[in-house]
């Protein structure tokens, strides 16, 4: 049966709205008074949308009710696993190993790509990911600090750096809020090579400013790395490798509570992915799958994401002690018991 139009405009404006709430929900009194619309009339959207699979409704005190976007949802979900990603080719074995391993199971896996390593780490804490890759030591701080977060296993070292463009005269660099990058971007400020920094969130926005705004610099990863090294007046300064050999850049972590109810699976994961250090046959569904899902989140070609994989090591799965310490994160027993699964520290 046909959706009334007017129907399908409100019900467009629940999803819209719900999915700017984002974890936070919103009451359900309070999403009649935005649409401007009867109790009856609401509860009949919603209760479709419900049916659908597309919102989530929780009751409080009372009659009152609380509703959720599916995807933002800040719990398990039965069926549905939630992953967030950032905008990098550094996980595309890794995307590869859970398409592989859920293929058989009637989970539904939905991949989410991020901007910025706060958000991504957020909203793991929060329960409204169930897992994500994002950068090491950044997870890790966070898991120091809050309960409800496991650090699984490495992802790749390598596949970054901080390139400079010759037809840029002054000495600005664009970087963004990850550990590693930092750090390097530290580095050429000792050496004087750079007098100012600016953040980024999104890389795709950073490099259309290092190519066409005065931006001398930028500390950047793969698939847009080597992409920019195609350009002539374009060169490296400082490899990932010159600092953090060994060491993988970004790792794999879960929200606890969903790691208790689907441990199993989960170790599947970790077993499939710690002998994934080759895209193996690129032909693949999953290779395919994986390789054209940060083409689409990066912007950068198929075959540009695939060519950029040679520059990370994908065997770099443990995370090491001293390099934490580096960045001055010191653990005590109890929270490496916490916090890390296994032996991935070392």
């Amino acid at each position: 049966m046909d959706i009334p139009p007017r129907q399908n405009k409100v019900r467009q404006q629940i999803i819209r709205i719900l999915k700017k709430a984002g974890s936070e929900g919103i009451p359900q009194k309070e999403m009649e008074l935005n649409l401007g619309i009867s109790k009856s009339y609401c509860s009949e959207l919603l209760s479709e949308l419900e049916r659908s699979g597309l919102i989530i409704r929780d009751r409080e005190a009372g009659l009152n009710k609380h509703i959720y976007y599916v995807q933002h949802y800040p719990a398990p979900l039965h069926g549905l696993i939630r992953v967030g990603l950032l905008r990098s080719s550094e996980y595309v074995l890794l995307i590869s190993s859970i398409i592989e391993v859920f293929k058989e199971s009637p989970v539904q896996i939905n991949f989410r790509f991020y901007n910025s390593t706060f958000k991504i780490t957020e909203d793991l804490v929060n329960g409204s990911l169930d897992m994500i890759a994002a950068p090491t030591a950044t997870l890790v701080l966070s898991a120091v600090t809050r309960n409800n977060i496991r650090v699984l296993s490495g992802v790749a070292s390598g596949g970054s750096g901080i390139l400079k463009n010759k037809n840029q005269g002054n000495d600005s660099i664009l970087t963004t809020e990850t550990s590693s990058m930092a750090s390097m971007v530290r580095q050429v400020l000792l050496r004087k090579e750079a007098d100012s920094i600016e953040p980024f969130d999104d890389p795709r926005k950073a490099v259309k400013k290092f190519l066409t705004e005065k931006f001398s610099m930028l500390a950047i990863w793969e698939p847009f790395y080597s992409d920019l090294l195609r350009i002539e007046t374009v060169t490296p300064i400082l490899e990932y490798d010159d600092f953090f050999r060994d060491f993988p850049c970004c790792s794999l972590a879960a929200n606890s509570k969903f790691l208790e109810t689907n441990m199993g699976i989960m170790q599947r994961l970790l077993t499939d992915y710690s002998n994934n250090n080759a895209m193996g046959d690129p032909a693949s569904s999953s290779a395919k799958q994986s390789v054209r899902l940060i083409a689409s989140a990066t912007g950068i070609s198929i075959d540009r994401v695939s060519e950029s994989l040679k520059n990370y090591d994908f065997s770099t799965k443990k995370i090491k002690k001293s390099v934490l310490l580096d960045f001055g994160i010191t653990l005590t027993n109890r929270q490496i018991q916490k916090i890390f699964l296994d032996s991935v520290l070392i």
